[in-house]
């Protein structure tokens, strides 16, 4: 499976397969209007696709950059982490990913009051080695309140901020409804 690098500014680049980063790209694309100052939507398959995100970057969330003496010999084991992570997101590795993490110590807990939340259609998590769920796929989506009546973002803003750009959009979108032109 092809990867693709999240970062390159610090010691080492995060690297998530195709499907986790077009899903962090998506997010991410609607992450600047995140108080409903857009519309939005969201789809059926989102679920996996974030177990499957979070699965990927909970790897980098260890320590990985530290040193071990072995036979008098100071070891820096950054490089074998690196290596051990893109070795399971190459072969799809399932399972859990940290030692003694919280999320394990919770799988590991059958009477703990997220497990089963936690395991629930999850491809990722849990010591089953789940190779399909069911899961029902579908679409919801709503419009923003401005999108619907782009007339009262003057008096939003003077309770809210709302970004230039938003103000200016749907502005100009009253005008356009204004005239007959959407």
């Amino acid at each position: 499976m092809k990867s693709r690098p999240v970062n390159a500014s610090g010691k080492f680049t995060i690297e998530l397969s195709k499907p986790a980063m077009s899903f962090v790209d998506r997010l991410e694309a609607g992450a600047r209007f995140r108080y409903y100052e857009s519309s939005y939507h969201s789809e059926g398959l989102d679920l996996p696709k974030l177990d499957r995100t979070v699965w990927e970057l909970r790897r980098y969330c260890q320590p990985l950059d530290y040193e071990i003496e072995h036979d008098g010999t100071t070891l820096n084991q950054l490089e074998d982490n690196l290596r051990g992570i893109r070795r399971a997101l190459e072969t799809g590795e399932k399972g859990t990913c940290i030692n003694h993490g919280w999320l394990e110590t919770v799988i590991d807990t059958k009477e703990h009051s997220a497990r089963k939340s936690l395991l629930w259609k999850n491809l990722y998590f849990g010591r089953n080695k789940r190779t399909s769920i069911l899961i029902a796929n579908f679409i919801e989506a709503g419009n923003s309140p401005l999108y619907l009546n782009p007339e009262i973002v003057n008096e939003v803003a003077k309770y809210i901020y709302l970004p230039e750009e938003v103000k200016s959009a749907y502005r100009e979108l009253q005008t356009q409804r204004l005239a007959g032109d959407e």
